[in-house]
């Protein structure tokens, strides 16, 4: 049985934007985790991962990026 990579994200994607509170629970969960394990040293680079990861999955960290926009590229920066 091959793996469908294709397959499988589009699973993760329809599961992100049906369940947006778990994906985000599920992601800061995960990120304490790491952060804990790393002793905080790497704080900022979980911080990122947690944002690419909800990105990517079609959710929103709540937070804004630093560019000004409100998240996917192509939006235009709130004035």
């Amino acid at each position: 049985m091959a793996l469908n990579i294709g397959r499988l994200v589009g699973q993760a994607r329809r599961f992100a934007s049906q369940n947006p509170d778990k994906v985000t629970s599920g992601l800061d969960r995960l990120g304490d985790v790491v952060d804990r394990r790393t002793g905080g040293k790497h704080a900022s680079q979980i911080a990122k991962a947690k944002d690419a990861a909800s990105k990517a999955l079609g959710g929103s960290t709540g937070r804004r990026p630093e560019d000004g926009t409100d998240g996917p590229v192509g939006r235009r920066p709130h004035r």
